[in-house]
């Protein structure tokens, strides 16, 4: 029987394990979404801000699936990717 030394199945563990986590991203599907910014850094939304970014997505056709807010900025999830 053919034995190695504990170093060589290490290197084949850490192999493996850099391979599955590179990897993962593959198994998880694309959710496109809209940021909205100011234009400018020192310019802060209003609270009427959510209100007026639903009304354009529905303007435009576009189905929101979600709604967060990341530093203040609004972010809407929506089912394409088609909104510009």
């Amino acid at each position: 029987m053919n034995r190695y030394p504990i170093w060589k199945y290490v290197l084949m563990a850490l192999a493996f394990t850099l391979g599955l986590l590179y990897t993962l991203p593959n198994f998880f599907g694309e959710a496109p979404a809209v940021q909205v910014s100011p234009g400018k850094a020192t310019v802060k939304f209003g609270s009427d801000m959510p209100e007026r970014i639903r009304q354009a997505l529905s303007q435009a056709g576009v189905q929101e699936r979600g709604y967060t807010s990341c530093r203040h900025q609004p972010r809407r999830r929506n089912d394409s990717g088609q909104f510009s």
